[in-house]
Formats: C-alpha cells, structure tokens, sequence
C-alpha cells in the first residue's frame, strides 16, 4: 500500500547563527504581506543562543506595519470573544483602530531540527494572554491595558460578551 509522506515544513528563515526557522502546521502566521514581507528579515537579526523558547521584538528603525495591540484606557469600549485555535477569551476594543508600528515580533520553539515558528505579528512584544499555559502575573497587568483591535482578527461567531466569563 502506497503511502504518502508527510509534507515537508516550510522554510521561512535563518537566524543570526545560521539555524533554520520552519514554519508549524496550522500556525498562527497571517497571511499578512507586510509581515511576510519583513519576516525572514527579522529572522536573520536574532541571535538565538541556544534558547528553547524565544520571544522577540526586532526594531526595523521606520514604519513597517499597522499593530493591532494597543493600549487601552478606561473609556474604551472593550469586548471579550474566542478567536479560532484560541483555548480563551481575547480582550478586544472596538473604538480605537491600529497604529503604526517599527517592530515585528516572533516567538519560536527549538527542536532538533532548528527553530519552529509559533507565532508572528506586526507590533511590540506582548504577554501570553491570561488563559495561555504560559501566562504570569505581568500577563494579566498586560491584558487589562492592551487590546486586540476590533476586527482585525477572527472570532467564533456567538463568543462576544462584555465581560470574561
């Protein structure tokens, strides 16, 4: 019985030292042209120093994007909604739009086949959210003065409400 391999891994980069950065089946890069755009770049800028798990912000020095975590305050109108692929609720505001950002972040995962892409986006760092395995208590400080922009990310049609639950 003929049986079919598995599709290879996507290659997106290198970093700093020369180890691969693959892409992850179902990942949550967007298929985002300014980020795939700046993405192999802000790759080759890190220096991963043998670290198991990396987060990291690289500084293109001009506009590269739009970030769609921003700060909030206290007059916002914030909702709460699951995004697909998400175990829980995402703070969102619905009254701000997104701002310009000099900053792509990536968060990758070592294996012994180099680095594994876990997720990319245009903006600053920003905590795990608050149901994550891997939030803290900085996690929760974040999230209660960021949000997602409204709209600019899928959510599970009938998860919207105002408060987590």
């Amino acid at each position: 019985m003929y049986q079919e391999a598995a599709p290879r891994p996507k290659l997106l980069g290198t970093l700093q030292n020369g180890e691969r950065v693959f892409d992850r089946p179902r990942s949550h890069l967007h298929e985002n042209p300014a980020l795939l755009k700046y993405l192999a770049h802000a790759l080759i800028r890190i220096e991963p120093n043998n670290r198991p798990f990396i987060v990291e912000a690289v500084d293109f020095g001009q506009i590269i994007g739009e970030s769609n975590c921003i700060e909030t305050t206290p007059e916002d109108e914030i909702v709460f909604a699951r995004r697909p692929r998400r175990a829980g609720l995402t703070r969102f505001v619905k009254n701000k739009e997104r701002v310009p950002t000099s900053q792509l972040t990536a968060i990758l995962l070592k294996t012994d086949e180099g680095y594994i892409l876990i997720s990319a986006f245009l903006g600053p760092k920003a905590e795990p959210e608050p149901w994550d395995k891997n939030a803290t208590e900085a996690s929760e400080k974040f999230w209660n003065t960021h949000a997602v922009v409204w709209g600019t990310e899928d959510i599970i049609p009938g998860t919207e409400t105002s408060k987590v639950v």
